[in-house]
């Protein structure tokens, strides 16, 4: 399920008087002693991804033992992302693996392109020398009309980023907008330029404009950086 969804089990039971449910994790059932109680996850749940739920039905008079079992259930996280017409820049923080035109297939009919800075995934031109969609890259994105797009999986557990000298793409691994201030300060001075895609925020150092006040979950943006850096610190909640 998502992190949106409840689940609801469906145990076979016989020879029962009473039932009884479990969770190992931070959730709760609508009724716990229910055959089929729908169970709503606890963030703990959500964040761990999975939960494990237990039942056990106590015998009846012809039978002597309680009988227990067990189901697991994997919750995904979800991160729903506006990406509008034209060029732009597109991240995520949840951690996905899948082929990228699996991830890109609910919007394919309007996806342009989408490009690493070495690689391209371009659909109507058959080519794709990205492979598989990965959180730790961001990508300049075209598209011939804003769409919006779920990404589901785990929250990402990568709280840095290795930059290489001169041009970068890096994504944004937070949750929430992260200020100028927080993230000029993870580049220890080696920032050169930081500049939103298809927009007109820009970080310079140099020329002392600083009008890209915060960086937003879903998008990615353009870096330059003076050597091979390490931002450290970027994963926000």
């Amino acid at each position: 399920i998502t992190e949106e969804e409840s689940f609801t089990p469906e145990p076979t039971v016989t020879n029962q008087s009473a039932v009884l449910w479990e969770t190992s994790g931070d959730g709760y059932f609508s009724d716990a002693t229910l055959l089929n109680p729908e169970y709503f996850p606890g963030s703990e749940d959500v964040s761990n991804g999975n939960v494990t739920l237990t039942i056990t039905a106590l015998p009846s008079a012809n039978c002597s033992n309680p009988a227990t079992d067990q189901i697991d259930v994997t919750i995904h996280s979800v991160q729903t992302i506006y990406i509008p017409a034209g060029w732009s820049g597109f991240s995520s923080y949840i951690e996905n693996e899948n082929a990228i035109e699996d991830v890109f297939a609910p919007i394919a009919d309007y996806l342009v392109t989408a490009q690493t800075i070495s690689s391209i995934y371009w659909p109507e031109g058959g080519i794709n020398t990205i492979g598989n969609f990965s959180n730790t890259n961001g990508y300049k994105v075209k598209m011939s009309e804003g769409q919006t797009i779920t990404i589901s999986g785990k929250y990402s557990t990568t709280s840095s980023i290795e930059l290489t000298e001169g041009w970068n793409i890096i994504p944004i691994l937070s949750s929430c907008y992260i200020s100028q201030y927080d993230i000029v300060n993870q580049f220890g001075g080696t920032l050169l330029l930081m500049k939103e895609i298809g927009g007109n925020g820009i970080i310079w150092p140099d020329l002392n404009i600083y009008n890209l006040t915060a960086v937003a979950p879903g998008s990615a943006y353009l870096v330059a950086v003076s050597q091979n850096t390490t931002l450290f610190n970027i994963k926000f909640t």
